[in-house]
């Protein structure tokens, strides 16, 4: 159970090369989650879920990341380069915190907007920005936009009582 939870939390990431090092922090934190968006293998420690690249890589045998690329190349001012994490059919036993990515192309940068569902503050919210701006940094580079932008809507941020004290220490 969280020790401190908010809700409807907004996050922009500014550029998001900024997470640069965040693997340095906690490595293991980070090949995990790295792995998770890269990695077709379903995920051991989540009841064998599928993981976030099946999810955006191989959803029902499309590549979502490929097909927003292929809309806003077509379309840059649309308003549905949209992708869902989301399988309800195969999710019973969990339902990913990583819900949605909506690319917009607006004055010359991509902005990437996630939705997450849940957002594990103390021990993976930075691993997974960084996963997401390199989603963010793939498709602003094929769709030869100058700059990225990526805001995070975090409908659950909280902490676990298992990682006050990570936070708490001194990162210097």
């Amino acid at each position: 159970m969280p020790i401190v939870e908010l809700i409807d939390m907004f996050i922009e990431v500014l550029p998001p090369a900024s997470t640069a090092g965040a693997s340095e922090l906690d490595p293991p934190a980070a090949a995990w989650m790295h792995a998770n968006f890269t990695s077709k293998a379903p995920v051991k420690e989540l009841g064998n879920a599928a993981s976030y690249a099946t999810r955006l890589r191989d959803y029902h045998g499309q590549d979502q990341v490929a097909a927003v690329v292929r809309k806003l190349l077509s379309k840059p001012a649309t308003k549905s380069a949209t992708i869902t994490t989301l399988m309800p059919n195969d999710d019973t036993s969990y339902v990913p915190c990583v819900s949605l990515l909506d690319f917009k192309i607006r004055d010359g940068t991509m902005i990437l907007t996630t939705t997450c569902r849940s957002l594990d503050i103390g021990k993976k919210a930075l691993h997974n920005m960084v996963e997401l701006a390199a989603i963010g940094e793939e498709v602003r580079a094929a769709v030869k936009v100058a700059r990225l932008a990526l805001h995070v809507h975090a409908i659950s941020a909280h902490v676990y009582k298992r990682d006050i004290n990570g936070l708490a220490r001194d990162r210097s």
